[in-house]
């Protein structure tokens, strides 16, 4: 049952708690990102992804199916930050050379941010379908805006 808030009004409690659920769905990923990213999928526990959360176990399984599930989104959401950064490299309006440069500029700085352990990560402890979409984000947010520049 829906509870009027102080205004009299129905309904608004309903999007309060999608906005909260956003919210933990955010922060999930972002404290999972930061623990995943510096200690790599294997060495990261559900029960330590929960506790830098302050959630309990079913908080963060109301969002993600499992540890593998999470790992992914939080994969995606680091390619996508990249994408973003070499797709404006690749676009500027810079002549070739300016735009190669911005380019391994971005690359560096996306290096710097562990990849290497994600690439370990998706070949040892992620497999099937999931494995199938960070190979397939992988090559595409990372080498899709390189090969547009050519």
């Amino acid at each position: 049952m829906l509870h009027p808030n102080a205004a009299g009004e129905r309904g608004s409690g309903m999007a309060v708690a999608a906005e909260n659920g956003i919210d933990t769905r955010s922060r999930i990923l972002r404290e999972a990102e930061h623990l995943f990213m510096a200690h790599g999928f294997a060495s990261v526990s559900m029960r330590e992804i929960c506790e830098a959360c302050k959630l309990t176990k079913p908080g963060v399984y109301y969002h993600f199916r499992d540890k593998e599930d999470l790992y992914v989104q939080v994969v995606l959401g680091v390619m996508g930050r990249a994408h973003g950064m070499l797709e404006a490299a690749a676009h500027a309006d810079l002549d070739l050379s300016h735009r190669v440069e911005a380019a391994v500029r971005a690359l560096v700085l996306i290096a710097s941010q562990n990849m290497d352990q994600v690439r370990r990560d998706m070949v040892e402890h992620v497999q099937g379908e999931a494995r199938h979409t960070l190979e397939r984000s992988f090559f595409i947010d990372m080498a899709g805006p390189i090969v547009d520049m050519m």
